[in-house]
């Protein structure tokens, strides 16, 4: 079978620098109004058309020429004798809003796979009949007669982002959402391979004007996924304003991080797996809300799991983690930290056993603590008025396993926590290295 390819395509331009709101209006604007009646025929068209490659000693170009149906009526024909597909634009002031696309079209006979229409960004036809996928995109098959003119009309939303198709009446595609960092577009441009095609009655119109897409977003640090309505990558320790900062709106965007709700402020210092970032414009009209996933470990799934049941210090560090939630070791004193004495780490007792739901009393008549009940007799270090003990006495108050015990981390787990050698390793090189 000789296949025969055609292209339409838009090109979407985003302009990035629109900080207001155009007023929306109900008049309907033409930018485009071409039926190609005042040009010269047996040659291109003239004023804002540009060609790629217009050369007819290699069946190359686009001619306006007589129409097949009707001799008083001009249209433009392109020709693609051989080789690969080139391209024709029409340039028009850049538009957004709501747009509306109308042409005729008329095809050659072929049986091949012909691209009937695309616009980056926001739709692809074809008129192929059976499955077919471009670039993993599925594209809809549509049928269309050959050799007699069909009428083609799209609608654009720039401000919904979503766009409806149809071919003489039928609608081929019906209100699809398109990449919503589209703002505006600013030409249309064809491309057609081996065959003719006519076009005629070309024209663009819209209303509403150019409105800013307050919701788009561009990241320094992390992952940015459109699709999957997330920043990804963002590092364990991330406090909210440093995640903020590598996130750059556009001026004028309302934003806040929230709970995986997506209602509820966001108040904890280091940010969560599946907290939300909403973004809205300022009359709240637009709004989009991304998941923040925080880097995830690269160790094995188990080791990742056997985190989640730990608590873990730091030497001369104010945080701890907690079952793999960073936080402060005391919220009202941001300065107390674990420290190294005679090769051994004292940690915070309280703080150790409120991580594991152990009761912590303190009796100021006798000075002592007790911990689950039980009187604390060992060796003790009062700092900054909270208690400090070495890790290896702390495991023998509170029961749980000291998994890793080392100058500058301690690990306690409970005993159901189980690492062999190999898991051991990549357990501690996955916690010093989320710690830096």
């Amino acid at each position: 079978m000789k296949k025969i390819f055609m292209i339409l395509c838009v090109l979407c331009i985003v302009n990035i620098n629109v900080t207001d709101i155009c007023a929306q209006e109900d008049v309907v604007k033409v930018v485009v109004d071409e039926d190609f009646e005042n040009y010269q025929h047996n040659g291109p068209p003239g004023e804002d058309w540009e060609f790629e490659v217009y050369n007819k000693d290699i069946g190359v170009y686009a001619d306006i020429v007589e129409d097949p149906e009707d001799s008083n009526n001009s249209v433009l024909k392109y020709i693609r004798e051989s080789g690969d597909l080139v391209w024709v634009y029409r340039y028009f002031e850049p538009i957004g809003g709501k747009v509306y696309i109308d042409y005729r079209f008329m095809l050659s006979e072929t049986e091949a796979v012909l691209y009937l229409g695309r616009i980056d960004g926001v739709y692809a036809l074809m008129t192929y009949q059976g499955a077919y996928v471009f670039e993993s995109t599925t594209i809809p098959n549509i049928s269309t007669t050959l050799n007699v003119w069909h009428d083609f009309h799209g609608e654009i939303d720039l401000v919904e982002h979503t766009f409806t198709a149809m071919i003489d009446g039928d609608i081929v595609m019906d209100h699809v959402e398109i990449n919503s960092d589209i703002e505006s577009i600013d030409h249309i441009y064809f491309g057609f391979a081996e065959v003719w095609t006519m076009i005629d009655d070309l024209k663009i119109s819209y209303e509403g004007g150019i409105v800013t897409n307050y919701t788009k977003l561009s990241v320094d640090e992390y992952t940015y996924n459109n699709t999957l309505k997330g920043i990804y990558n963002v590092p364990m320790e991330t406090e909210q304003e440093e995640f903020l900062e590598n996130c750059t709106f556009v001026d004028g965007a309302v934003y806040g991080l929230y709970e995986s709700d997506g209602k509820t402020p966001y108040t904890k210092r280091f940010i969560d797996d599946l907290s939300i970032l909403k973004i809205q414009s300022p009359d709240m009209s637009q709004e989009v809300q991304l998941s923040v996933n925080i880097q995830p470990w690269v160790a094995s799934l188990k080791t990742v799991n056997e985190a989640y049941k730990c608590v873990i210090f730091f030497e001369d560090d104010c945080d701890m983690i907690v079952k793999n939630k960073r936080q402060y070791i005391d919220e009202d004193n941001t300065t107390l930290r674990p420290f190294v004495k005679d090769s051994h780490m004292y940690i915070p007792i309280r703080a150790l056993s409120e991580a594991f739901n152990i009761d912590v009393a303190y009796n100021e008549q006798t000075k002592s603590v007790s911990i689950g009940g039980q009187m604390v007799e060992c060796e003790t270090v009062i700092v900054e008025g909270r208690t400090f003990m070495k890790a290896k006495d702390a495991t023998q108050i509170t029961g749980k396993k000291l998994l890793v015990n080392k100058e500058n981390m301690v690990v306690f787990a409970d005993d159901s926590v189980v690492l062999d050698d190999i898991e051991y390793t990549i357990f501690v090189n996955e916690v010093e290295a989320r710690r830096k």
